[in-house]
């Protein structure tokens, strides 16, 4: 595939990102938060503009809550880099749902909670589904990134994946445990790359107990090889945290990690939908995998830097290149 591939992200279940910074935060207590960042997001929003801040144009498509359309369209136009985001978000009613993180920097840990958003009906399925249609060929990538909201299945989901490779274009998908399981049992062919977190992956393949080293390493070689069968190759990302990276390919397995001083991070949101999109832009330029994964894992690390989701400064990206240590395994 060309370095001048459109890349398009589908967001099903858009966010708003609400982060809060709380000293001493405890369940329970009553404390003073300061407000770090109130933006919107949703997997397929962080990598749509982190793919535009390395320079990558891109279309950004999915639902978006009707009280929420301006924001979203002024957020996507004004992000910084040279690429830009094709905004082809579709209203929907509803709100769209909230992301809070209450971040404590003393503990030096994230807590999560999460709103509820818009329910879709079978005609924003069908006008998704036209979209996804229209958008699709041979030098396409489609990311089929975040969860599902209320109102859309996996079926829904497997017939979308099906919409897109029925035109030509390759896909990744960048889904919660779950629904990645169930895509992947369902599909009718092979997906270009899959890119989870360690809890996704263990979830997606059943496991009852959070995957090893050497599990994930074998399941990851399973599902290429499974791949390259029907197709000619796959790949599978995944992203270990403070741990770096694992990616498997068709030529190799590489394990990666970029050591820092923990004292500089300042949020870990949106890091993995940088490491995802910093890896696609790596390899569509025709980088190997491994200096694909190095890249990757030094715009993911930039990022938390950074207290807005999937915000990075390049310099400290081409400073971090020199700390990413990759091995083939």
């Amino acid at each position: 595939m060309s370095a001048t591939a459109t890349v398009i992200t589908v967001t099903m279940n858009t966010a708003i990102d609400r982060v809060l910074r709380a000293p001493g935060f405890q369940v329970g207590a009553h404390l003073s938060a300061e407000t770090v960042s109130h933006t919107p997001a949703g997997k397929g929003i962080n990598l749509a503009r982190a793919l535009a801040r390395l320079g990558r144009s891109n279309i950004a498509t999915g639902f978006v809550g009707q009280g929420e359309v301006d924001m979203f369209e002024t957020f996507l136009s004004t992000g910084e880099g040279l690429g830009r985001v094709n905004n082809q978000l579709l209203s929907v009613l509803g709100p769209t749902r909230e992301n809070i993180t209450v971040v404590d920097p003393e503990a030096k840990t994230d807590t999560h909670l999460r709103t509820k958003g818009y329910e879709l009906t079978e005609h924003d399925l069908a006008r998704l589904m036209t979209k996804v249609g229209l958008l699709s060929r041979d030098d396409a990538v489609f990311v089929f990134a975040g969860s599902l909201p209320d109102g859309m299945d996996d079926t829904a989901l497997v017939a979308l994946v099906d919409v897109a490779q029925e035109g030509g274009a390759r896909v990744v998908l960048d889904l919660d445990g779950q629904t990645l399981g169930a895509a992947l049992s369902r599909l009718s062919r092979p997906v270009w790359m899959i890119s989870p977190n360690r809890s996704e992956l263990t979830a997606a393949l059943g496991y009852t107990a959070e995957m090893s080293s050497e599990d994930m390493l074998e399941a990851a070689r399973g599902i290429v090889w499974a791949a390259g069968n029907q197709s000619g190759g796959g790949w599978v990302l995944v992203s270990l945290g403070r741990e770096g990276g694992l990616l498997v390919t068709e030529s190799g397995a590489y394990r990666g990690v970029c050591e820092i001083d923990s004292s500089r991070v300042v949020s870990t949101v949106g890091s993995g939908d940088c490491l995802v999109a910093a890896v696609l832009d790596a390899h569509l330029r025709g980088l190997a995998p491994d200096e694909a994964l190095g890249r990757g894992l030094a715009v993911a690390t930039a990022s938390t830097f950074n207290a807005h989701p999937a915000d990075f400064d390049m310099n400290n990206v081409r400073e971090l290149a020199e700390s990413v240590r990759v091995e083939s395994i």
